[in-house]
Order: C-alpha cells, then sequence, then structure tokens
C-alpha cells in the first residue's frame, strides 16, 4: 500500500501506477480470458481519475466508499469494493448501518460504468484495532453483515432482501 509505505515506491506513487500497470499487461500476456482488476481504495482528492489512467492495462477498479451513502462517480469501469459507514452511530444502530449500504447500492446501480459492489467484510472484526481478544467501539470492528457470533445484523438481510426481490418484467 502506498500510503503506508511511500518507499516501496521510492515515494513516488506515479511509481506504483507504473509497477501496477506492467504488472496487468504481464497477467493479460499470460491469460487472455479474464480481466484484470485493481482495488484503489477510497477516491479522494489527492487520488484523480487521471491518477486510474495511468494504468490503462487494469480493466476495471475496485474503490471503496465510507461516505455515508455517497459513491465516486468516475468515467473508468469500477465496481464498490467496500462499502459502509464509518460513523460511531453503526455501532449501535444496526438500521443505520443498513440504510447507508442500501443507499450505496442503489447509487451504484444507477451509475452506468459501475459494476457492482462487495462487501467489505462480511463478519465484525473484532480484532482490528484495541485489545484483540475483545470487540472494541470503533466502527471499523462493527462493518461485517453478520456479528462476531455469526448472527444476521440487520445490513444482511436488508441486502438479501433486495437483492432476491423479483424483478420487474418488461411489457410486452
Amino acid at each position: 500500500e502506498y500510503n503506508d509505505h511511500p518507499e516501496w515506491f521510492n515515494g513516488d506513487v506515479n511509481n506504483w501506477y507504473k509497477i501496477l500497470d506492467a504488472t496487468a499487461k504481464q497477467a493479460k500476456a499470460l491469460d487472455k480470458k479474464h480481466i484484470i482488476s485493481s482495488a484503489q481504495g477510497e477516491i479522494k482528492s489527492s487520488v484523480s481519475e487521471a491518477d486510474l489512467n495511468k494504468a490503462p492495462s487494469v480493466d476495471i477498479w475496485g474503490v471503496n466508499t465510507y461516505r455515508d451513502g455517497g459513491i465516486p462517480i468516475l468515467n473508468v469501469p469500477y465496481y464498490i469494493s467496500e462499502a459502509g459507514t464509518l460513523d460511531p452511530k453503526a455501532i449501535t444502530d444496526e438500521d443505520y448501518q443498513a440504510g447507508i449500504t442500501l443507499q450505496v447500492w442503489e447509487k451504484a446501480k444507477a451509475e452506468t460504468k459501475c459494476f457492482g459492489m462487495t462487501a467489505m467484510t462480511f463478519m465484525d472484526e473484532w480484532w482490528k484495532a484495541g485489545k484483540p481478544s475483545a470487540q472494541d467501539d470503533n466502527a471499523e470492528e462493527h462493518l461485517g453483515w453478520v456479528d462476531i457470533n455469526g448472527k444476521p445484523k440487520a445490513i444482511y438481510n436488508t441486502m438479501k432482501k433486495e437483492w432476491t426481490k423479483p424483478k420487474k418484467q418488461p411489457k410486452r
């Protein structure tokens, strides 16, 4: 990760894009049947669409969004690789967490260049921050769709309902 280890790329993020593009080209040479994807992470003001275009061999980008219901609007093919809210309210209000994720999904469906969404994590990650032996009151530890005991949370049921509802049939 460039943000955590810029020394891996001689302190220049452009080197990361060059290495990524070269790696994507090599993967395409070995396997012409599959698309190449890379998760960019959160698209912030410091990362632009022009940056993504520095690795043209990447066919589709994964982007993370923790914008409380918002998603980036891009003109390159992408999918939401992580979605959720880091608002502490989501720790105690499962419906709030579910509502934010549903908003992201609805916006993603409306974007012509966005090809879907994956969960950040299926199960709460109680080891993410603080004490590894207990689930702390840190929003990142509560992003799962099931709790640390495997019990489905509101987000699980909300998205299950959304993804299993009958599709509207075209009028004939």
